[in-house]
C-alpha cells in the first residue's frame, strides 16, 4: 500500500480469496466492503486508520469474507518501510489464514469449561499443583472447605488453609 494506505500491489491468493480482480481490491476501502465482518469492522477501521496515520505497525485478527460468503479468521499484520529520513514510502501486509487454530482454541475452551464443570461436581476437595508446590486448580468443593476465594487460594494462597502446625512438613 501506498503511504495513505491505497493498495498498489496484491498477490493471486488474495485475489481468488475475495474473488476479486485487482482493480476493484485497489479502490476497496474498509468502510464500503462487506470483505471485514461487520462484528470486527469498527475495530479493524480504528486501528488501521491509527496505523496509517501514526506509522505504529498493526496487527490484527479479523473475520474476513471469502468470495463463496465464507467469514474465516485471519491475522493481518502490516508494516511501513521508511526511506533513511524515516518518511514511509509503503505499506506491507502479510494476511495469514488463523482460522483452523481459531477454532481449535475454541473447542480447547470449551472441553476446559466442561472439565472444571465436571471436577466441581466430584464430591471432595481436589485441587492441582505445579512440581514446586504452586496451585494452578482448585475446585469449588475445596474453595468451600477453606472458606477462601479462587483469587485469595491461587498460587502459594492456598497455604493459608493450613493448620500452623501442618504447615512446615506439608
Amino acid at each position: 500500500m501506498s503511504p495513505a494506505g491505497v493498495t498498489e500491489l496484491v498477490n493471486r491468493p488474495i485475489m481468488d480469496y475475495f474473488g476479486k480482480t485487482f482493480e476493484e481490491l485497489q479502490s476497496w476501502t474498509f468502510g464500503d466492503s462487506d470483505a471485514v465482518h461487520p462484528d470486527d469492522l469498527p475495530r479493524v477501521v480504528s486501528e488501521f486508520t491509527h496505523s496509517i496515520t501514526t506509522g505504529a505497525p498493526f496487527d490484527s485478527e479479523v473475520r474476513l469474507r471469502r468470495a463463496d460468503g465464507v467469514y474465516r479468521w485471519f491475522h493481518n499484520s502490516g508494516r511501513p518501510m521508511q526511506d533513511t529520513d524515516g518518511r514511509i514510502t509503503r505499506w506491507y501486509f502479510l494476511i495469514t489464514d488463523i482460522d483452523d487454530r481459531k477454532r481449535a482454541e475454541e473447542a480447547l475452551k470449551a472441553n476446559e469449561r466442561d472439565l472444571i464443570r465436571t471436577i466441581n461436581t466430584i464430591p471432595t476437595p481436589a485441587f492441582s499443583t505445579l512440581p514446586d508446590g504452586y496451585v494452578d486448580f482448585l475446585n469449588q468443593r475445596w474453595l468451600d472447605y477453606a472458606g477462601m476465594t479462587a483469587e485469595q487460594a491461587q498460587g502459594w494462597g492456598w497455604g493459608a488453609a493450613l493448620h500452623p502446625d501442618d504447615f512446615d512438613q506439608l
